[in-house]
């Protein structure tokens, strides 16, 4: 009895094709029956149905199909594939002149080496298209990707994602408005978020080429160790973990310690900032800027700058070759031909260690061949100071008070009360002398174990044919200052 069903209702279903916009062969059902709903007639299939239609077979607990060929409704552990698609659902309704087929709860398809889960699943077969609205989860060999809306163009292997989305893989967690994908590369645009185990990133347009690079290409904010790193471009190398941002690079130290860049490579936890860098030194009133051909950074967080080295702030310049940042950026060490200038003040010695609090200038310290050359106002020459080892503190970024101790020596100059025309130099050996400031001059000096001291005039016209007299101090040399 249950062939010759399966039989009539082939028959009856190959006659009405003649005027069907699609065919709908039925292959098995163990019942029949007829229904009248708005006063249309329907034919319900049950048990174990299977149907051909178009190029599809649909296996369902039931299946309803108007007298028309125009409605298929089928529900219960309903499943349809062709050559393309493999769907499961609780549900579906198909609409011949939508051309579209809808999924109902618990619907999962699979196509193109991806998963497709929603409570709502759309198929236009005609356009190839898959969509949901309505929230759902696509899953790829790669990723896991949650969205609010996503469309999928089979032919072109094509995805789009938007409102809410969230993509998971090994490496990242990304989280975007909007997200493209076509099987190898990601696109992302608008506000996106990328996290993993060591940084952060905010940016807002880029591309993730599977298992070879992270690109991003505007609005970049990366966050990694309490370091903040900004550019406009970014390329990083998922094989050798590799970064390199490209144009007006920013590093954030901290809030008051920025470094700038056109380039910038980050590898083996070291980062290299090159190509227009300088590091920017902020307090509460004043900010330096240090240049150099590149600036290093290690995983310590410790800073170097090499080559070429120039400071230019408001109480401070300077220049060496090369230059170090520790303890948290509160010591910088100067070497290689180091010299800092304190307005006209020109200090030197084989290195120059400057002690910093909040980037304020807090103290001076040289280990060897200190060297002090200040001008006299309105005179064409210049007091020296040299010793072993030179300290000194400052408040408000101003010198206050300096010591020089070692084997010390002094050149000063005086004006002569009796002769206008004479100047009388001033030579001291000491072990040890102070120097006290005011507004940046020095308005005292002490000698402390004073060994030898002798002075002599000199015509003030003839001072600088006068080299020959011994009135300026072995190593003695004027740096060209820079502005």
């Amino acid at each position: 009895m249950k062939n010759i069903l399966i039989i009539s209702c082939i028959i009856f279903f190959f006659s009405q094709n003649l005027l069907s916009q699609s065919a709908i062969n039925v292959i098995q059902s163990e019942k029949l029956t007829q229904l009248i709903k708005n006063d249309t007639i329907f034919q319900k299939f049950a048990g174990n149905v299977i149907i051909e239609y178009s190029n599809f077979k649909i296996q369902s607990d039931t299946i309803l199909i108007d007298e028309y060929k125009e409605l298929i409704q089928a529900w219960g552990n309903t499943h349809i594939v062709n050559d393309t698609l493999n769907c499961k659902s609780d549900s579906i309704d198909i609409k011949q002149k939508n051309n579209e087929i809808t999924f109902h709860d618990n619907c999962v398809i699979k196509t193109n080496n991806m998963l497709i889960r929603s409570p709502k699943i759309q198929y236009n077969y005609k356009k190839e298209t898959i969509k949901y609205s309505d929230n759902g989860e696509v899953v790829t060999n790669q990723y896991t990707i949650n969205s609010k809306i996503f469309t999928h163009y089979i032919k072109s292997n094509n995805s789009e994602f938007s409102q809410n989305v969230m993509l998971k893989n090994n490496d990242y967690n990304i989280e975007s408005n909007n997200i493209k994908y076509d099987g190898d590369i990601l696109y992302f645009l608008g506000d996106t978020k990328i996290t993993s185990d060591d940084l952060y990133i905010n940016c807002k347009k880029g591309f993730l080429k599977e298992s070879e690079s992270l690109v991003i290409s505007e609005g970049l904010d990366l966050y990694v160790d309490s370091i903040i790193v900004r550019a406009n471009n970014l390329i990083r190398n998922l094989n050798n973990d590799e970064n390199i941002f490209h144009q007006n690079v920013e590093v954030l130290i901290d809030s008051s310690t920025i470094i700038f860049g056109d380039k910038l490579v980050q590898m083996n936890n070291q980062s290299k900032i090159t190509e227009n860098c300088y590091i920017k030194l902020l307090n509460e009133k004043d900010s330096t800027l240090i240049r150099g051909k590149e600036i290093n950074l290690d995983e310590e967080k410790n800073l170097t700058i090499n080559e070429d080295v120039i400071i230019l702030g408001k109480n401070i310049k300077g220049s060496c070759g090369d230059m170090c940042f520790t303890s948290n950026y509160q010591i910088i060490d100067m070497y290689k031909n180091p010299v800092i200038w304190l307005e006209k003040t020109q200090i030197t010695g084989k290195e120059i260690q400057l002690q910093t609090t909040d980037n304020n200038l807090d103290s001076i310290y040289i280990p060897s061949d200190a060297f002090i050359i200040s001008p006299v106002d309105s005179l064409n020459c210049y007091n020296q100071i040299k010793g072993n080892v030179l300290k000194g503190n400052f408040e408000n970024n101003e010198i206050q008070h300096v010591t020089i101790s070692g084997n010390s020596e002094m050149h000063y100059f005086d004006n002569n009360k009796e002769q206008e025309s004479y100047l009388m130099l001033n030579q001291v050996q000491s072990s040890t002398i102070q120097l006290f400031f005011k507004q940046k001059n020095m308005k005292k000096v002490i000698f402390l174990d004073e060994i030898d001291s002798k002075s002599f005039d000199l015509k003030k016209d003839q001072i600088t044919d006068m080299m020959d007299r011994n009135i300026y101090l072995e190593g003695f040399y004027l740096h060209p200052q820079i502005n």
